[in-house]
């Protein structure tokens, strides 16, 4: 049972960790490509 509920509770965070990832991987690439630019 509180296995069951682990693997759940891994399975929400996950998504959620993957939205916060992506948003710093965008953010962090932009940043370099403006250095980028104005270098």
């Amino acid at each position: 049972m509180l296995r069951k509920l682990a693997i759940r509770n891994a399975k929400r965070s996950i998504k959620d960790y993957l939205v916060y990832l992506i948003t710093v991987i965008m953010s962090f690439s932009l940043i370099i490509a403006f250095n980028f630019l104005f270098i």
